[in-house]
């Protein structure tokens, strides 16, 4: 497994392999599984909108192959429906914890998941990876509390490392409660996402609970220095 490395890149492992035919069996598995995600890859590609992602430099998409054109993308974008297909969901968690996207600077996913198929994505963020990413915005989707804690759970094991770039956040129109923005606060509250400016929870179902969750935790760690903090809509809000 640690000879296929990111499964868009397994060139190290096709080397190796052909140095005899004893290695080749030895590494046939790993091989097999390192082009099963390529080709996985290449159906999450598909499904990005607009077709193509974001390249560096404006590079065009035309004399790339699909894996290559993941590796190069500096921003994705799915909507409608898309990640809420459960292979799609593990292929693209796989990516990021093999360091595969970690080229992203921006990363939209809009109407398209749900919590129960975010968790092995929020788990996948530990340890660092999406190092460049800036902008996450995740709007529009029925998240609920349960991301809200699986996001928590990885932001608490390393918030000086998961998302340390993210300067904005966007979790508005998600069914977000009370718990589950009081669970978000804790780690921010620690210091997480070091960046962060912008964290956006609008339209949720946050009650005043909720609100003084995260007042109560103004003055501290990242808190301090957001500039936006938005809970316009969370109609359980006295003052919503």
């Amino acid at each position: 497994r640690v000879l296929a490395g990111d499964p868009l890149s397994p060139e190290a492992a096709l080397a190796f392999a052909s140095t005899c035919r004893s290695v080749r069996r030895a590494v046939a598995p790993v091989l097999a599984e390192a082009r099963r995600w390529r080709a996985r890859a290449g159906v999450l590609l598909k499904e990005a909108h607009s077709g193509a992602p974001s390249l560096r430099g404006g590079q065009s998409c035309d004399d790339l192959t699909s894996t290559q054109q993941l590796r190069l993308a500096t921003g994705l974008v799915f909507g409608d429906a898309v990640v809420a297909d459960a292979s799609i969901c593990a292929t693209l968690a796989h990516l990021i914890g093999r360091r595969s996207l970690d080229g992203l600077e921006e990363l939209r996913i809009e109407r398209a998941a749900d919590g129960r198929d975010w968790r092995p994505i929020c788990s996948a963020l530990r340890g660092g990876a999406l190092p460049k990413l800036a902008f996450l915005d995740l709007g529009n989707n029925s998240l609920g509390d349960a991301f809200c804690a699986a996001l928590a759970d990885a932001l608490s094991a390393d918030p000086a490392a998961v998302l340390r770039c993210v300067s904005r956040l966007t979790l508005s129109a998600n069914r977000i409660g009370c718990a589950g923005a009081a669970r978000l606060a804790g780690p921010v509250a620690e210091g997480a996402l070091p960046r962060l400016q912008f964290l956006a929870l609008a339209w949720n179902q946050i009650g005043d609970a909720g609100a003084e969750a995260m007042a109560a935790r103004g003055k501290l760690g990242t808190f301090r220095r957001l500039e936006g903090l938005y809970l316009h809509g969370n109609r359980a809000l006295s003052t919503a």
